[in-house]
């Protein structure tokens, strides 16, 4: 994986890591206000964990560049649905922290990945697609997904562009021809069609018709 990090951000973040405590939360525990919150800082690891994940995310935004946004709302259903659902539970937040730091891990530098903790295998985060500027007019659906191969897809009419081709089934576009340009998303999903055709990929975003909702943010992962 190519790493989309300018060098001044990269400098920036040594500083910043050797400026922070190894065991300092993300966030202000001073100001944590739910049962999640107020475990997390009162447990070492946890706090730790934390730290590492605030730092990872920081950077997994710069790599993603166009997509950060679409990164900042699925932090923020990450914390809500993952994290908080744990509650107090401390092996639950460990595993669910360690899943989300190996889904980042792909997406760091060498000053910003972790050496000393070992990563579970997980999906690993290679883009984070925005809307496209003229999407196509249908309601969004439910969570979309599919597993299987990236492919450049140019002969189903109805799927040509960057698509997932599973095992069984149709191939289904997430990126339409007409859309593809030289973002950092679609830069980074056309070296995975490039150099990663022995991978199984999952995408994951807003049902259309059947299909991806191109209106929608859309997320491609490279399965362990």
């Amino acid at each position: 994986m190519i790493r989309r990090i300018s060098p001044a951000f990269a400098g920036a973040m040594v500083l910043g890591f050797l400026a922070i405590p190894a065991q300092a939360a993300g966030f202000d525990c001073a100001k944590a206000k739910s049962p999640t919150e107020k475990a997390i800082c009162a447990d070492k690891l946890l706090s730790e964990l934390d730290g590492h994940l605030a730092r990872y995310y920081t950077v997994a935004a710069e790599a993603v560049g166009d997509g950060a946004a679409c990164l900042k709302a699925d932090q923020r259903q990450w914390v809500k649905s993952v994290r908080d659902a744990c509650g107090v539970k401390t092996a639950c937040l460990k595993s669910a922290y360690l899943k989300r730091l190996a889904t980042f891990d792909g997406l760091q530098p060498g000053a910003s990945a972790l050496k000393t903790i070992e990563l579970p295998a997980a999906p690993a985060l290679i883009a984070a697609i925005p809307p496209e500027a003229e999407p196509i007019d249908v309601k969004p659906g439910g969570v979309f997904e599919r597993t299987g191969k990236l492919v450049h897809e140019a002969e189903d009419i109805n799927a040509m562009g960057y698509a997932v081709k599973p095992a069984k089934g149709p191939v289904k576009a997430f990126v339409y021809d007409i859309s593809i340009d030289g973002t950092p998303a679609h830069r980074a999903v056309a070296l995975e069609i490039e150099t990663g055709s022995a991978n199984t990929y999952l995408v994951r975003g807003r049902e259309a018709d059947g299909g991806f909702h191109d209106g929608q943010c859309r997320y491609v992962y490279r399965m362990p």
